[in-house]
């Protein structure tokens, strides 16, 4: 079980990465200057990008800010099945989504 559950959170990691830079490359920004905006550095974006790290709230927050993009419709973006093909999510990883999704809207009260 907690062999999935980590595979289902990686995906999620991954697909939120790549969600992060076709918005950021949309958008215009360079890895420098997006990371500039939100105050962090190139290489945390570039390894955030990558899935090689995780992203926090504030940086959540941060990113889709700059990017024009509400953090939920992030996390949406990012749980859709891209239009290349790629399978659907896990069904467990969907539901630590919508559990963060929810979580962000309750603790800044986005209702």
């Amino acid at each position: 079980m907690y062999e999935e559950n980590t595979a289902a959170i990686n995906a999620a990691v991954r697909k939120l990465g790549n969600a992060l830079r076709v918005l950021r490359k949309q958008s215009g920004y360079t890895i420098d200057e997006l990371a500039r905006k939100v105050n962090i550095s190139s290489k945390t974006l570039a390894r955030i990008e990558k899935a090689e790290s995780g992203v926090t709230v504030n940086k959540l927050f941060a990113l889709s800010d700059a990017l024009g993009v509400a953090p939920d419709a992030l996390i949406r973006r990012a749980t859709a099945t891209a239009a290349s093909g790629e399978s659907e999510w896990p069904e467990e990883a969907v539901r630590e989504l919508e559990f963060a999704r929810e979580f962000i809207k309750a603790k800044y009260n986005l209702r």
